[in-house]
């Protein structure tokens, strides 16, 4: 074992920045795990106790990544003095032979790419996958504000019967597969142009789980998730994670709905109506979509068990 460890420690004093990007994926490869083993544990409690653990997990892996990247406090000023000798003592003095250094190798070369801009490297990608994130997400909004109409009096009512908060909005866009809810401090309910159409217990279903989405503050949580997937790009497991907070969430939204003053049947009924006019994929959006992530059938069997 000594035989591992031993060189394993010696090239990680020789290598810090190589150093550094393998102790953050053993510690984030252990949070991430940590927290599937505690929602696992949970399997059988409500939904809203899972989504506390992968909240706090994302919490978590984002204080760790500031930690680990935070720079560290500047080296020591090092002092040097010349000192002039005279020639027949700098005779004297004996002759050292050339040292020359072996052609490094491609990986070799390689690691020290990676020593010397790994840190850069990852902060770079994160900065510019996070702003196209966002950009993107900017954009496919301003187009649903220019492609959308105020809700009619029927479906405003009815929010707010459902007890909505007054500042809260409700829009029709065209093209929209999903219902959705942008915005934290000015939420906004995006419907399908075809909500108009809609009956009463379908209607009532989609707004209460919209509700429990703005009440939760998920599209907040939303954001959060993104920030750390895009920081932890490298880290397949964070994805996993981030994964798993958008399932978990949209379970909580859907037991949320129904304790709010709906039937499991008909609520399961109108996820599957909906459902299947909708595409597998949904494009990147600046909110939270009812529909895209996991499949309708295991949100059916969810409510049911």
């Amino acid at each position: 074992m000594n035989d591992i460890i031993e060189p394993l420690l010696r090239f990680l004093t020789l290598h810090p920045n190589l150093g550094l990007l393998m102790s953050a994926a053993l510690t984030s490869t252990a949070v991430v795990c940590v927290a599937w083993a505690l929602a696992l544990q949970l399997q059988r409690r409500s939904a809203r106790a899972r989504v506390l653990v992968w909240r706090i997990t994302l919490v978590t892996l984002l204080v760790l990544a500031g930690w680990r990247l935070m720079p560290e406090a500047p080296s020591p000023v090092v002092m040097e003095w010349q000192v002039t000798l005279p020639v027949s003592t700098l005779e004297t003095l004996p002759k050292r032979p050339a040292l020359i250094l072996p052609e490094k190798t491609w990986w070799q070369r390689g690691l020290g790419g990676l020593e010397d801009s790994g840190v850069t490297l990852w902060l770079g990608i994160a900065a510019v996958l996070f702003l196209w994130r966002t950009v993107s997400a900017v954009a496919g909004l301003i187009w649903l504000r220019k492609h959308s109409e105020p809700a009619p009096a029927l479906i405003l009512r009815r929010l707010r019967e459902s007890a909505a908060p007054e500042h809260l909005r409700c829009l029709l866009a065209e093209r929209l597969h999903s219902p959705m809810l942008t915005g934290w401090r000015r939420p906004v309910i995006w419907l399908p142009q075809e909500a108009v159409n809609w009956d009463e217990k379908r209607l009532g279903a989609v707004l209460r789980h919209e509700l429990a989405h703005l009440q939760r503050a998920d599209v907040l949580w939303h954001w959060l998730s993104q920030l750390t997937s895009c920081l932890w790009w490298w880290q397949p497991l964070v994805w996993q994670a981030r994964r798993r907070l958008r399932t978990e969430t949209e379970h909580a939204a859907d037991d949320a709905a129904v304790l709010a003053g709906g039937d499991t049947h008909d609520y399961a009924r109108t996820l599957v109506e909906i459902a299947a006019g909708i595409p597998n994929r949904l494009r990147q959006v600046a909110g939270v979509t009812m529909f895209g992530g996991e499949p309708v059938q295991q949100r059916v069997r969810e409510l049911m068990r």
